[in-house]
């Protein structure tokens, strides 16, 4: 019987459960292992900007999944809100040219990991999707 697991802020059917393991990388971010399923959900409790300490940990979590071979999928969700709304514009408006370089370097790179990941990413999106965010989405 498929169960439904509690996922940032909405519920989401992702078939038996072996067992969960919850980790924690950064304080918005929560990874719950699901049988074969990494769940990557993110909630900042308002748009989900992607600083870079969080497109850093996002990237960590898709790259130990793809290291693992019990992991057959991964999911990335954001919360009811918004899925991810892009950049943060802190930053962008701190005019730190070294931070706002940090921030979009890291911004590529992990979009760039979604969409060449080994294994299937899958956008769970219940909000809107901004800037970066939408692209996460086109993957």
């Amino acid at each position: 019987m498929p169960s439904v697991r509690k996922l940032g802020v909405r519920n989401l059917q992702i078939g038996p459960v072996g067992g969960t393991v919850t980790f924690m990388s950064h304080p918005s971010l929560t990874s719950d292992r699901v049988g074969n399923v990494l769940c990557i959900s993110v909630d900042d409790g308002k748009a989900n900007a992607f600083s870079p300490s969080l497109l850093v940990a996002m990237s960590q979590e898709l790259a130990d999944a793809e290291a693992d071979a019990q992991i057959r999928s991964v999911v990335i969700a954001g919360n009811q809100k918004a899925f991810f709304a892009g950049f943060d514009l802190e930053v962008i408006n701190s005019g730190d040219s070294k931070a706002i370089t940090e921030m979009t370097t890291a911004g590529g790179a992990f979009i760039r990991h979604v969409y060449g990941a080994s294994v299937p990413v899958v956008a769970a999106s219940t909000g809107h999707a901004g800037a970066a965010g939408a692209l996460l989405l086109c993957g």
